[in-house]
């Protein structure tokens, strides 16, 4: 009973109903606590913001990793050269260079 009301209140955000656990009461206590403290509000939202910049600089690496392993694949299977191999998939001209000197690492 007390996981299913806590997570009820992570889904739903509502700290007016009436939660009957002390881990919940306290939680809610102090979330209201930080929303009526602008330092406190300001320091979570940039918190949140340099969260946000992580997940973004993490999913550009990943994607930049998958974009080498693709460019490796063609160069071993198709016997490709990377040149081609990148053109095959779509890497821009501009992006190339970048992407040449990430396969000599």
């Amino acid at each position: 009973m007390a996981i299913k009301e806590y997570l009820d209140y992570i889904r739903t955000n509502d700290d007016s109903r009436g939660y009957t656990t002390k881990l919940l009461q306290k939680t809610v206590g102090k979330v209201q606590e930080v929303r009526s403290d602008d330092k406190m509000e300001v320091s979570y939202m940039m918190w949140q913001l340099k969260f946000q910049d992580a997940r973004e600089e993490g999913r550009v690496e990943g994607r930049a990793e998958g974009i080498i392993l693709s460019i490796q694949n063609l160069m071993k299977r198709m016997n490709l050269s990377a040149e081609q191999a990148m053109e095959a998939i779509g890497v821009s001209k501009e992006e190339q260079p970048q992407y040449l000197e990430m396969l000599k690492q």
